[in-house]
Order: C-alpha cells, then structure tokens, then sequence
C-alpha cells in the first residue's frame, strides 16, 4: 500500500538529487515590500524551461515547517507544520532576479491496495490527534485488535479495510500552563517554558482560558455550560511569557453593547481575601488560572465550504457553463445477484453511543444525527425515490412505504400508507395508521380500493404490509364501493359499522343508545329540495343523469364520465356537479363529457 509519507519522501530525495545540478530557484513571497526567500532545497522541485532554454526549479511541494518564527511578515497562512502540495504564488523569481509565472495547482493520486487490520487497512489514513504511530489514537480502528491474539481477534473483528479512513479525538490542546498575571498583551507564566513546550508554539495558535466572562450566561438554552471564556491567539512568546494579538471572549459577538470587540480587553479574575481566584469557569477542576494552548473551540469532523459564483455563468464577464452542483454523489451498482438476499446493503450510517456515561440523557435536546439548515428557497430537505413495497423511512415508531398499493387481484390485500407505534411496558406495541385495501372482486381501478384509519394491538410490520395484531374498529372510506361515504370497520375489518353517506345521511346497522337525545327534525319538502350530495347509484352514466331533475350544487358519481387524457367512450368514471347555468362539470372545472 503506497503511504503519503513515502510519496513525499520519495520525491524530496529525487529533488535534491537534481537541484543541485540545476540553477536553483529561490520562490520570493513578498507584501508590503517586505520578503523572504524559500529554498528550494526544503521543496519538491519540478523543472520548467524559460527564456533562452534556461531550465529553473520551481516548487510543487513546500515542507512549510523550516518557516523561521517572528518573521517580519504575517504567518504562513498554511500553518508552520503543513506540507503543501501546490498552491505557491504563481509569480516567482529566481535568483539572478528574472521573473516567471506558472501554474501553482498540484494533484495527488493514490494507489493503495488494503490488505490486514489498522493503517495496513486503509489507502489514505488522516489522523487529527495528538497522538502519533504509535498512539492509540494514530492508527485506524480497522478491525482494531491486535493480530496476534490468534483465534481472538478473528472471532471479535470484521476484516474491514477503508479507503479513505479519519480518526480524531479531542486531544489538540498542545500545552496547560498556570498563569501568574493577565495584561491586555497575553499573560505571564508561573514558570519558565521548557525547551520541548517552546518548540509546540506557533503564530497563530488557539489560546484558551479557564476564565468566564461573568456578564455572559453560563448555561444555554438547552441546559449546557456555555463556552464564553476568554480567548486569544499566540502572537510571540518569551521566556515566562506569552503574548497574543488581544483577548476577547470567544462567540460574544457584538453582545453587552460591542464591549467584546473592544481593544484593551484582559480577563478578569484576581485573589480574593481567602486566596482565591474569581470568574473560573467550573467545567474543570483548576483553582487557578490556566492557558490551553492550541485548543481548538470546536471540533469538525469534515468542513466543507463552497462558493458558488452565478455571475461567473450568467454575468457580463462569463467564464463557465456549469450551472448545477451535486454533493458527494454516491455510484453503487451490483451486478449477478441471481438469488434472494444474497448481498445486504447499508449506505450512510451513523453509530452513536456514549460510554460510561450515567446520565439519563447526557446530550442536549437541540442534539441531532442529521440536519438540513436551509432557507425557503431549497424546495425538498430530502427526497426518497423507491417504488413498490420498499420504505422511504423505517424507524422504531415511524414506517413509510413508498407508493405501491394493495394487490388487484386479491380481494381484502392492503398496503400501509404508513404507521406509528408506541412500544408500552406490558410490552405490547399500539400501531396507529392508514393503510389503503383491494375490497371488490372485479374492480381494479380506484373504485374497487378503501382507505382506512385505525388502530391495532401488536402485529408486524414488513415492508408496506400488515401481519397479524388485534385490530379495533377502523374508519374508512369508500367502503366495499359505497363512494363518499365514511364508515367505521368493525375490528374482523369487514362488517360495516355506522356509515355516513355523501348525502348527508346515516347508516346505523346496530341498535343507537344514548342515556339523552335531542333530536332536530328537518321536514321533507326542506329535504327533498335541497341539493343532493353523493349517490347510492354508482352505475348512473352521463346521459342518465342529466335525464333526471337536478339543481344547482346537486353532486353525483357518474360512472363513464372522462377524466383527463381519456378517449370518448373510455371513461372510468367521476364526480360532477351542477352549476348555475345547469352545465355538469368535473371538479377541474371542465364541462363533464362521456
């Protein structure tokens, strides 16, 4: 498996073999007429012929590290220990003063071929620890145990290999130090740094205290200590002291009338009468004051930030054609399954535990595994496109199939629109849901299905069908045909319980108890001339209908009436109502036509 070390290495060792042999290149950085030099001695070199055949070095790679500390310019902006492939200014100079430009942008490919546990498992390992090699935290958790346990790591492994593998851990604070004293300019130390300490520190590192602003709250929200200590970043050092470019409290933003982004700032905290130091943050057990040096104050796993300029398609000065974005585009294609369930699949997954924790709910509730932070404008925060008796989402309580439906040939088949369940002590489980079902023998389209809603005791679920359970009465509509009624199922989810018809009526097959009634009578002639809503007649075709007296608003099923893209005679039927020009139309607001 080819390393990025040894890439690296290989080609810094090639390079000094001709760089001497070459007139060498010095790469000249420069701002405000201030410069330094890079020899190329510390690069990966490549050749470029100039004017007059000339062959000069110019860096690809920059080992960034032999960066000299308190230059008289800013800080390498890739930090003092990165090892740049690409990137350096695309106008150089080299050492006899002749200016040239090229093209700084560098690629890597990786060929690794992964064969056993650990890093031996992974073609690229990024590691962002504290730890190196040999650490615990350097080397990848790849079927991580120790290859000469024998039978035991076998039993208790996988066999996994990544290509690309990351491992992090919250160990980057380089250095604790207790501090004497706070000025607006850093603070000084108790005691002298040590050579190795001194060696850990950079320009531009993080610099974190222990002590809190106290006029900013110390829990959020969500009931988790807030973070607003005071913050810097390294600007230089000596012996006993570090200095920072100014201190502010980290996140404060503009709060406490802009008193956060105001210079001059210095911690607050000093002894009080009993030798104590005040405004400590109590998150840790420090009694006295202490500088975290290079603490990050927020972990990524991966930050992805990109721009998306449209001028640059559609402006005055255009220079591309690319409209569209896709994000991290996964291709999985399988090939020769010729058998059921001979190969699993599992796409992205998230595993999440806490160990040894003892709190009931150790985590926030703003907490969450997924999140998509989108303004209006996004038109779906996620799209399931699967067909059939697949789900869109399966959880404990949540099930949603995709849009299949309940088998057309098979009379009382049903097909879970989708259900939620509650999981009770007695270890019983209450699913409540829609489900639509195939109740008419003969009828394939929508007129031979129902749609119930209702509750069941236990059961299973698999996939977007229903198995056993204790069903309780279900409400449904357009049971076994009766179109615009709503009726309530009995619990065998076939006996009609009481139905309330299109038109306004009700159907009470049982007995009506009731410890008081009142009743209100309307009288026939009202009845009778009022417009009618719904019909027990569900074979009426069009020319039937408009060959009975009817009145405007009356509704009716016709049963060979043409929906949209349907040929005259090819009607399967639909509701239509009377307006007031005693024109039968559709609810499109289309004249009814057969």
């Amino acid at each position: 498996m080819i390393k990025v070390a040894v890439f690296f290495f290989l080609f810094f060792f090639l390079s000094n073999s001709f760089s001497k042999a070459q007139e060498v290149f010095d790469a000249d950085y420069s701002k405000e007429n201030k410069s330094y030099s890079i020899n190329s001695e510390y690069s990966i070199v490549s050749k470029k012929k100039s004017y007059g055949d000339t062959i000069l070095n110019y860096p690809v790679n920059y080992f960034s590290d032999t960066l000299v500390e308190n230059m008289p310019v800013d800080w390498f902006p890739q930090g003092y220990e990165t090892v740049m492939l690409g990137g350096q200014p695309s106008i150089l100079s080299n050492s006899k003063g002749k200016k040239i430009e090229i093209n700084p942008h560098q690629s890597l490919s990786i060929w690794g071929s992964p064969y056993g546990s650990f890093n031996a498992g992974c073609s690229l390992c990024v590691f962002s620890t504290g730890d190196v090699a040999n650490g615990a935290a350097g080397q990848a958790a790849l079927s991580g145990l120790d290859p000469r346990l024998g039978a035991f790591s076998i039993a208790h492994g996988d066999n996994a290999i990544a290509a690309l593998y990351i491992g992090q851990s919250n160990n980057l604070t380089r250095i604790v130090l207790p501090i004497k004293s706070f000025d607006s300019y850093g603070f000084t130390l108790e005691k002298p740094l040590s050579p190795e300490q001194i060696s850990s520190l950079h320009h531009g590192m993080y610099v974190s205290t222990n002590v809190r602003a106290q006029d900013m709250i110390a829990v959020d929200d969500y009931g988790r200590p807030t973070n607003y200590v005071y913050t810097g970043i390294v600007s230089g050092w000596g012996p006993s002291r570090i200095n920072v470019y100014g201190w502010s409290v980290l996140g404060a933003q503009n709060k406490n009338e802009n008193k956060y982004i105001k210079l001059g700032l210095v911690p607050d905290t000093k002894k009080n009468a009993s030798d104590k130091w005040s405004n400590l943050d109590n998150k840790s057990s420090y009694t006295f004051p202490v500088a975290y040096i290079g603490d990050p104050g927020k972990y990524f796993g991966e930050n992805d930030y990109i721009t998306m300029d449209m001028d640059r398609v559609y402006g005055l000065n255009a220079s591309s054609n690319a409209s569209s974005y896709e994000r991290n585009e996964f291709d999985m294609r399988w090939s020769h399954i010729k058998k059921n369930h001979q190969a699993s699949f599992h796409g992205y997954t998230l595993s999440f535990e806490c160990n040894e924790c003892l709190a009931s709910y150790p985590f926030t509730e703003d907490s969450y595994g997924y999140l998509v932070n989108g303004p209006y404008e996004l038109p779906a925060a996620y799209v399931a496109q699967v067909d059939g008796d697949a789900l869109e989402y399966k959880g404990y309580s949540t099930w949603v199939p995709g849009d299949g439906a309940a088998n057309p040939s098979i009379v009382g088949s049903q097909h879970i629109m989708f259900d939620f369940s509650s999981h009770l002590s007695s270890n019983n489980k209450l699913h409540f849901g829609a489900r639509s079902y195939h109740d008419l023998e003969g009828i394939s389209d929508w007129r031979g299905y129902d749609v119930r809603l209702g509750l069941t005791v236990d059961g299973k679920r698999e996939r977007d069908r229903f198995q056993g359970g204790s069903s309780m009465s279900d409400l449904a509509w357009n049971l076994n045909g009766k179109l615009g009624t709503i009726c309530l199922v009995q619990p065998d989810g076939k006996t009609e319980g009481v139905c309330l018809e299109g038109n306004g009526s009700e159907n009470v097959p049982g007995q009506l108890y009731a410890q008081q009634v009142s009743a209100k009578v309307v009288s026939a002639s009202l009845y009778l001339s009022a417009p009618q809503f719904g019909t027990s007649d569900r074979s009426q075709i069009f020319t039937q209908i408009k060959g009975r007296e009817h009145s405007e608003g009356d509704r009716v099923w016709c049963h060979n009436c043409l929906n949209p893209h349907q040929s005259p005679g090819q009607g399967t039927g639909r509701w239509i109502y009377l307006d007031r020009t005693s024109v039968w139309r559709g609810d499109d607001g289309y004249p009814a036509r057969d």
